[in-house]
């Protein structure tokens, strides 16, 4: 009696688990947040998503952690003079903070805003280097500024988050 081990087929390996993805039998599918509020919340280590102005209130009051700006900042390609500048807070008192302290709220806010402008960046390009590229490449609609320029106000958040909404309906900006 002839056997047909040659014949059977072998299980597949396992296949190298991806950060941050669902495996199923068939196929692995990426979880990416599904909005920029979300997103933001997440780099800022807030629970909720900030997704109307009572939550944004909320976070401001409690304060952002000095850690995450940090990370944003890295995200967005800061260096600390720059984002010390966006904050309104000097560079050698930033410094001697701890990593787990938390802002005021002036600071917060301003990290909330720069959050924002960077998850719907991402949102859009969805590429680090082209996010970086167009954060301090100068654009015409923001007469000749970078956007990171223009961050330090809310007037110049909005203008950026602008820009960035008509980029995302196709319109020259």
């Amino acid at each position: 009696m002839k056997t047909y081990k040659k014949t059977r087929i072998k299980p597949a390996a396992p296949a190298k688990p991806i950060e941050n993805s669902v495996q199923e039998k068939l196929a692995v599918y990426p979880i990416t947040p599904s909005s920029p509020e979300v997103l933001a919340a997440l780099w800022l280590g807030i629970a909720t998503p900030l997704n109307n102005e009572l939550k944004f209130i909320e976070a401001t009051r409690a304060g952002i952690k000095k850690e995450a700006l940090v990370l944003l900042s890295k995200k967005m390609g800061l260096d600390l003079t720059a984002l010390c500048h966006i904050l309104h807070i000097s560079t050698r008192t930033f410094q001697r903070l701890p990593d787990e302290a938390v802002l005021d709220v002036f600071s917060s806010e301003q990290a909330i805003e720069m959050a924002m402008v960077l998850a719907k960046a991402t949102q859009l390009f969805q590429n680090e280097t082209a996010i970086r590229q167009w954060l301090h490449t100068p654009i015409f609609s923001l007469n000749g500024n970078t956007p990171v320029s223009i961050l330090d106000t809310g007037f110049g958040v909005k203008l950026v988050m602008q820009t960035l909404g008509r980029l995302e309906q196709g319109v020259f900006a």
